[in-house]
């Protein structure tokens, strides 16, 4: 059954539910269906320090997901036709010209015309960030953020202030993001921004918003969560050369787009952050974090109250680190398998040619890795608890960096899209329980994608909680979410909590339903 809903409000009282049914799931698997390698792409300008950033997003217009590839070489787009192929479209351009290097990508609708924008992370010296203002074809125009001289791997979207409008947090690093640097010297990050769209949709920066401890920090990404429940969102400060610069911060946002340090998270690790996942894995409603790191990633699971405890072990989510499981870097939940649990994807890679010095500090000298390392996909039990699903279910050894999350060939399965030096692969879901619910929102002008909404699925034993924050490491999954129904044949209840607090309803929604709803 497929449902589109557009008006705002609840349901009305349903009918008594019918009896629940249930399907068998069969084995879950990931195909790669198609790749780019450095032969291939696109290479316009250097690839020299190199990063990729993906984003997953309609942008020509035709009304199929398409991926956009931040790229040193040059920024590529490629047009999805629903089914799953994917084409590199070489005619987008940026003011008639090719799209622009780059090395990290998120999309969002910044102007509210309805399609999706960018912002482009520029690397290099005296270089002002990008926005990319799409004319709903895929071609688009440039605009550059003011006061953005700095050095970002990539920015999040999301309503900071509550005023309706889509707002951005830049996390930066440096230009020389030299290992022997930083440890050597105690080189620091290059300043971190909160921008603030104004009522004429300019981004402003906003001045004093992070507390300036936060300036020092050497940051992969600014994760937006509402870690303590209240209702706005914060950020994560997921930064890297904990050790020798700044740790891990959660800045704590006073509902107006002014942060202030957690002092009781008990999240401030020190450690090589590369990536901050977000999600429920516990099924208590609130949001949990996966870290990745050099080393073993962390998990941390929240206590309600906006700090949390180390379940790293005790949740089975420990990756013991070894030569093809030494550096991971982006990570996402998901529910892979459709079983109604919340899973986690990591994608690792090695470090650059100075990544021996860092090994060596962090364990004696007992520590090695290869260059191409082993993806991980750790499946959830609704509870907390994870186990690493083996190469049968999804196996990728590379030199991975960023990954993105949504629906490529249009089945209501999540699919996946890795990147790193110097790929793109492109990854179909087979199998798990049949498809559950798509959710895809619009909380008005401002903020077309919902981003910031939570949506709760009740399946009667259990309750799965997701939030649309599509911003991962570098890059920026689909504006929609999926939810398994493990097999079940109806969520008793869904329940969307929009960005500004107001909360709706919708009793017996079947099994294969792709849900649109409207603020």
């Amino acid at each position: 059954m497929i449902a589109l809903l557009l008006s705002c409000g609840g349901d009305a009282s349903p009918e008594p539910p019918p009896p629940v049914t249930w399907s068998e799931c069969e084995p879950l698997s990931y195909t790669l269906s198609q790749a780019w390698d450095q032969d291939s792409l696109p290479t316009r300008t250097t690839t020299a320090k190199s990063w990729p950033g993906v984003a997953i997003g309609e942008f020509n217009g035709d009304g199929f997901p398409d991926v956009m590839m931040a790229y040193g070489g040059g920024s590529s787009l490629f047009l999805g036709d629903g089914t799953g192929l994917m084409t590199l479209w070489e005619e987008a351009t940026v003011d008639g010209e090719p799209l622009p290097r780059g090395r990290g990508v998120t999309a969002a609708d910044i102007d509210s015309d309805g399609d999706l924008d960018v912002f482009l992370a520029q690397y290099g010296e005296n270089m002002e960030q990008l926005l990319l203002i799409n004319d709903g074809s895929g071609h688009f125009t440039e605009q550059t953020l003011a006061d953005s001289v700095y050095i970002p791997w990539g920015a999040s979207f999301g309503d900071l202030n509550g005023d309706g409008r889509l707002d951005l947090y830049i996390a930066t690093y440096n230009v020389d993001h030299n290992s022997k640097v930083i440890m050597s010297e105690g080189q620091t990050g290059a300043g971190h921004a909160v921008y603030l769209q104004q009522p004429d949709g300019v981004f402003a920066r906003s001045e004093g918003a992070v507390p300036v401890s936060v300036d020092e920090a050497v940051s992969l990404q600014g994760a937006l969560l509402d870690a303590d429940m209240d209702g706005d969102l914060d950020v994560y400060m997921t930064n890297d050369f904990g050790p020798f610069v700044v740790p891990n911060q959660l800045l704590v946002n006073d509902g107006t787009g002014r942060f202030t340090l957690s002092e009781g998270c008990d999240c401030d690790l020190s450690m090589y952050a590369m990536g901050t996942a977000r999600g429920d894995a516990d099924g208590d409603g609130d949001p949990d974090m996966y870290i990745t790191n050099v080393g073993s990633p962390k998990y941390l699971m929240n206590l309600g109250d906006g700090s949390f405890a180390d379940a790293t072990r005790a949740s089975g989510a420990y990756i013991e680190p070894t030569p093809l499981n030494m550096t991971s870097w982006g990570s996402v939940f998901l529910d892979a398998d459709q079983d109604g649990c919340m899973d986690l994807l990591t994608v690792f890679g090695g470090l650059s040619e100075d990544g021996d010095l860092l090994l060596d500090y962090e364990s004696g000298g007992k520590w090695t890795e290869e260059e191409e390392q082993a993806d991980v996909l750790l499946l959830g039990d609704c509870e907390g608890g994870f186990a690493r699903a083996d190469a049968a279910v999804f196996e990728d050894v590379s030199r991975a960096r960023v990954l993105a999350v949504g629906d490529l060939n249009g089945d209501l399965r999540p699919d996946f899209v890795t990147s790193g030096k110097h790929f793109i692969h492109f990854w179909l879901a087979e199998g798990g329980c049949e498809p559950g619910l798509r959710v895809s929102l619009d909380a008005g002008p401002g903020n077309h994608q919902g981003i910031g909404a939570a949506v709760a699925v009740d399946l009667g034993d259990h309750v799965v909680t997701q939030w649309m924050l599509p911003d991962t490491t570098a890059s920026s999954s689909e504006h929609a979410l999926y939810f398994g129904f493990g097999g079940r044949s109806y969520a008793d209840r869904v329940s969307v909590t929009w960005p500004d607090g107001s909360v709706e309803h919708h009793d017996i929604v079947e099994a294969g339903t792709s849900l649109h709803r409207v603020r």
